[in-house]
């Protein structure tokens, strides 16, 4: 008997119900589509990854509206029991989205429409990085003591209108998630109609794919690891330049198709380890196509956006003044940088530290000999703390006067 916590009923929906010959034939016409067949291969991977000892993997799929996106959720969800139950969405709190997690434990956690996420109460960014830990967070009781920590090792399948991150996500929430693009249901009669069998036909599925990997699978010691690191190795020398990030966990998500083909769909091992890595190629070119430049190279093209709109800001005469224009140098406020790089929510002391080490900005030597990004510049008769970006901005005639530069001591 189950004696967690199962405030959502979870546990009482993996069950079975409806006609299963119903529910494959849909599962064969739905595996046509690479968007709905990895959405699937996602659901079936997530019993492996205690296997495989892998963390926790995100898949996000956005798309526009009527693009399938929830019927192939719901459809995934429904290989292990109801999906109406199983299935929730982001209009929820860490603390509900950690006890759904914790529940279901090694079954996927399907999360349904991320527009409806009301971020000022809880952030893609917080999503991403407490469930990519695998672990709640540390509670007290209210007879004392602390709570129980959840914890899971699973997929987590979200959708949605609109990618999981954004131009100032940190660079750690797009190495958890891999984001994808693309329908998954095109024609809107069939997605009216997947969500119809899989309301009423759910469970057989998942049962059959347990029974497969501990008979066949397990029963061969290291079967499952050799067969991960074939098909890594095939996807890794099959793509055209770096994989990326998400190799490893594309990889566990052909594997799963790869058994799935075998256990459900009567495929040939050798053909399932041959559409598993052709899908898990289409998979990568996908997240390679919407891959975004590292936080460090989003947020100079900020601050490069940033002083051109305030160029005027710049000019001596000016109040509030930000800095200073000389020739391929731009002297900005160190107070008014941080300011508008947080505004713009970038991290200022990562943003500094990143543009020190690629040389977008000028570095200074006190009379230690120590290095410092900030140095002492007069602006508007006043010396003050300023950064020194190196950006050619063409400058009014006036700002090709040039002020003394004083190293600073003191922190760096």
């Amino acid at each position: 008997m189950y004696e967690g916590d199962d405030t959502y009923n979870l546990v009482g929906a993996i069950t079975e119900l409806g006609n299963y010959e119903l529910w494959l034939k849909t599962a064969e016409e739905l595996r046509k589509n690479p968007f709905a067949r990895i959405v699937m291969a996602a659901s079936f991977a997530s019993p492996l990854l205690e296997l495989l000892q892998n963390r926790v993997i995100m898949v996000h799929l956005w798309h526009s509206s009527r693009s399938g996106k929830t019927a192939a959720l719901k459809f995934a969800l429904s290989i292990w029991g109801d999906p109406m139950r199983l299935m929730g969405n982001f209009n929820s709190t860490a603390v509900g989205l950690e006890r759904r997690a914790g529940t279901l434990k090694h079954l996927p956690l399907g999360l349904d429409e991320l527009q409806v996420l009301n971020e000022k109460r809880l952030s893609p960014s917080l999503i991403v990085y407490s469930l990519g830990n695998g672990y709640g967070k540390t509670r007290g009781s209210k007879s004392g003591g602390l709570q129980d920590v959840p914890t899971w090792r699973n997929c987590i399948i979200s959708t949605g209108e609109q990618p999981l991150s954004n131009e100032s996500s940190m660079d750690g929430v797009e190495s958890r998630v891999l984001e994808l693009y693309g329908p998954p249901i095109t024609d809107i009669e069939t997605g009216r109609r997947i969500h119809q069998i899989s309301e009423c036909n759910y469970g057989y599925a998942g049962k059959r794919y347990i029974d497969f990997i501990v008979n066949t699978i397990l029963t061969s010691k290291d079967k499952i690891r050799q067969d991960y690191e074939n098909i890594r190795e095939k996807l890794q020398t099959g793509f055209e330049g770096d994989p990326g990030v998400h190799l490893d966990n594309i990889a566990v998500l052909a594997l799963a198709d790869c058994y799935s083909s075998v256990s459900l769909f009567g495929m040939a091992e050798e053909d399932a380890v041959a559409e598993a890595v052709s899908l898990g190629n289409t998979v990568l070119q996908n997240a390679k196509s919407l891959e975004k430049e590292d936080v460090v190279e989003r947020a100079w093209h900020f601050l490069e956006d940033w002083i051109a709109s305030n160029k005027t800001r710049f000019e001596s005469t000016i109040s509030p003044c930000y800095g200073k224009i000389e020739t391929n140098k731009v002297y900005i406020i160190a107070a008014v940088l941080k300011q508008a790089m947080e505004e713009g929510g970038y991290s200022y002391s990562k943003s500094i530290r990143g543009f020190r080490d690629r040389g977008y900005i000028q570095v200074f030597a006190n009379a230690e000999g120590e290095e410092n990004t900030q140095c002492q510049k007069k602006i508007q008769g006043i010396n003050v703390r300023a950064v020194c970006i190196k950006l050619n901005v063409q400058p009014d005639a006036d700002d090709f006067l040039t002020d003394p530069i004083v190293p600073l001591t003191g922190p760096k």
